[in-house]
């Protein structure tokens, strides 16, 4: 009985790990056996993965940044102040 292939996530991970591009063809080669639509796959996922790898490992532009909208987080009151109250 054959055991079950891993999912495309899985490769990925296992895949990102391995710094030899000839040993992370090997692997992808061997993972993804003969479904070539999940070695497309997970081959353009290491693309964009190795362009930029801190994608998303950082605060978004703004976040945190000392930014005041004016809310002092008080619940029942509208945005904006006391003249634009909540009528809950």
């Amino acid at each position: 009985m054959r055991g079950t292939k891993p999912d495309e996530k899985s490769i990925f991970n296992a895949a990102r790990r391995i710094e030899s591009p000839v040993a992370r063809r090997r692997y992808l080669v061997r993972a993804c056996g003969e479904d070539r639509e999940l070695h497309t796959r997970v081959e353009a996922l290491l693309r964009v993965h190795d362009e930029d790898s801190t994608f998303l490992r950082s605060p978004a532009v703004g976040f945190g940044d000392g930014f005041d909208d004016g809310f002092d987080g008080r619940a029942g009151e509208a945005l904006g102040g006391s003249s634009a109250r909540s009528s809950f």
